[in-house]
């Protein structure tokens, strides 16, 4: 009965070890993505700044990374995560926004103030 315990962790090691693996790798590939939206989201808003003399309508940038993801057991296979993202952001006139708002109220009977 002693080598039972044995026999048993063994058959359970074939199914969580996988999927422990798993649970790492999907780790890098979800830090990959967020990496490449947050610095398309940088890149977008530097943009933005820069060309804050004349308004677009709106400014798109897509940003691709590809990282190798570092292996455990065979270091000569390479397996490489590319994650790639886009941020648009949509130049929109406030003051227009405002207005419409108003002239609506005023439509309803509302009070604008």
């Amino acid at each position: 009965m002693k080598g039972s315990y044995t026999v048993e962790a063994s058959l359970l090691m074939i199914l969580l070890v996988p999927l422990l693996t798993g649970i790492i790798y999907l780790g890098f590939s979800v830090h990959n993505q967020a990496w490449a939206y947050g610095k398309a989201c940088e890149e977008t808003f530097e943009e933005a700044s820069l060309l804050s003399e004349k308004p677009q309508e709106t400014i798109t940038k897509t940003v691709t990374k590809t990282m190798e993801v570092p292996q455990i057991a065979l270091k000569f296979l390479k397996i490489q995560e590319t994650a790639e993202e886009s941020f648009t952001l949509e130049n929109k006139n406030p003051a227009k926004t405002v207005f419409r708002i108003h002239s609506l109220k005023k439509l309803i009977g509302g009070n604008t103030s």
